[in-house]
């Protein structure tokens, strides 16, 4: 099986990041925050090997 470069860039729109610290600091609630930073970043490193 193919092994794929993934490559992450900093294309990430402001109005995601403003969601993220609005829930994490202005709600004082930062577990869903890391849940969701956690499930994107399995996806993310899942492409490698099954980039459909």
């Amino acid at each position: 099986m193919s092994s794929y470069n993934v490559v992450i860039t900093e294309v990430t729109p402001l109005d995601s990041l403003d969601i993220f610290d609005y829930i994490a600091f202005e709600l004082r609630e930062p577990d869903p925050v890391n849940c969701l930073l956690s499930k994107i970043r399995s996806k993310v490193e899942s492409l490698e090997e099954y980039p459909e």
